[in-house]
């Protein structure tokens, strides 16, 4: 079973890397996340914390920014991607 961490970073990365083509291949988006986990685990503490705090704020914000309920996970890649777009956007 995966954490939620994990979980929340390949729905926001998935996001990401979608193009007008669609998204890349799930294998790709698996590879990415494990290489961001491997990197966080050679991190310190602190820098985990600011991670996951940060990655849960986008997680529970976003949505919010095209009107609807978080979390990021449960919303479709067109909609993460308009969600992640417009957050980004605000002042």
């Amino acid at each position: 079973m995966k954490s939620m961490v994990w979980v929340s970073t390949y729905a926001v990365a998935e996001a990401l890397f979608s193009t007008a083509k669609g998204t890349p291949p799930s294998a790709r988006i698996e590879q990415v996340c494990h290489e961001f986990a491997d990197l966080l685990s050679r991190a310190g503490p602190r820098p985990r914390l600011l991670f996951r705090v940060a990655l849960a704020a986008v997680c529970l914000l976003a949505p919010l920014f095209i009107g609807r309920w978080p979390s990021l996970r449960r919303l479709s890649v067109p909609e993460r991607v308009r969600a992640l777009a417009r957050f980004e956007a605000s002042p």
